[in-house]
C-alpha cells in the first residue's frame, strides 16, 4: 500500500462554500487518480524569528502556518 499526504492551507475568507469547493476539488482530483481518502488531520507550525524594528531595537516575531492534511492511500 502507498500513502500520499496533500496539505490544504487553512485560509478563511468568510465564505464556507469556497473552502468546501477547494477540498472537493482536491478530493476529486486524487480520486480520479485512484487515491482513496483515509484520514484528515490538522497541521500547525510556528517559527520564531528576530526582526530589526529600529536602529538598535530587535523584536521576536512568530510566523504561524495552519493547514489540513488529507491522507490518501492507493
Amino acid at each position: 500500500m502507498t500513502y500520499k499526504v496533500v496539505l490544504v492551507p487553512v485560509v478563511f475568507s468568510g465564505k464556507i462554500d469556497e473552502a468546501a469547493a477547494q477540498y472537493e476539488s482536491v478530493l476529486n482530483a486524487n480520486a480520479a487518480e485512484g487515491w482513496r481518502l483515509v484520514n484528515i488531520a490538522p497541521v500547525d507550525s510556528a517559527n520564531d524569528r528576530v526582526v530589526k524594528t529600529g536602529c538598535f531595537k530587535k523584536e521576536k516575531v512568530t510566523d504561524r502556518y495552519s493547514a489540513t492534511a488529507l491522507i490518501f492511500e492507493k
